[in-house]
């Protein structure tokens, strides 16, 4: 049966409950917000929930904040069901966020917070398997930037990669784009003021141009 999929509207909808029961045991504890704090963001303009049923059960969700000015998306978290992983459900989950996202911000590029893969990941690898999904999907490489995740809950996340989903006329980002899009995202997904110091710290080494890469260098 294909999946259906639903943008919540309500923190209160039991659907987001479900949908907490897989971010629980689908996301690394060192990245997952409070779930009271996303249970707030359901009603904030800037975020959407979406879920997938399949036969009126949750078996996956995202979540995406889009900014006012609509020049980037972000995937923050995007997670099925652990007894429905590799049966493409993944995919069609994706497929879903990302029309969702171009049609709200003309095709604007989709970025995703990725975790970093270390030396001589093997076939197996989760890490290796998450970046070959995406390397499918047509994503690429901030290249340069170790990306810098806010702590969520105490807990040190491990390093990070930034992914660029579309925009396919792109071979660059401006970093004069990327400092606002920084600046956005901590602002509004982690409540960080513009002049965090880690912002500085990501942009510092990097070209006036950072190039977009492919992903088949790291797998």
């Amino acid at each position: 049966m294909s999946p259906t999929f639903t943008v919540l509207t309500s923190g209160n909808d039991p659907r987001f409950d479900a949908a907490m029961r897989i971010y629980r045991e689908a996301i690394d504890p060192s990245e997952q917000k409070p779930e009271e704090r996303l249970r707030t963001l359901v009603s904030n303009s800037r975020y959407s929930f979406l879920v997938a049923e399949i036969a009126g059960e949750v078996v996956g969700f995202a979540s995406v904040y889009i900014p006012p000015t609509r020049e980037f998306w972000l995937l923050e978290y995007l997670a099925v069901d652990a007894g429905l992983r590799s049966s493409g459900l993944g995919s069609k989950l994706f497929a879903a966020t990302i029309a969702f996202a171009d049609e709200r911000t003309g095709n604007a590029p989709g970025i995703l917070e990725v975790e970093k893969p270390g030396a001589g990941i093997g076939a197996d690898d989760p890490m290796r398997r998450r970046l070959a999904f995406y390397n499918r999907t047509g994503c690429r490489l901030m290249t340069g930037l170790d990306y810098i995740l806010p702590p969520q809950q105490g807990e040190i996340p491990p390093p990070m990669l930034l992914l660029v989903h579309g925009a396919p006329q792109l071979a660059t980002v401006e970093r004069s784009a990327l400092h606002r899009w920084l600046i956005a995202i901590y602002g509004d997904v982690y409540d960080l003021p513009p002049e965090d110091a880690r912002i500085a710290r990501m942009l510092a080494a990097l070209p006036e141009r950072v190039p977009l890469v492919g992903l088949a260098a790291l797998l």
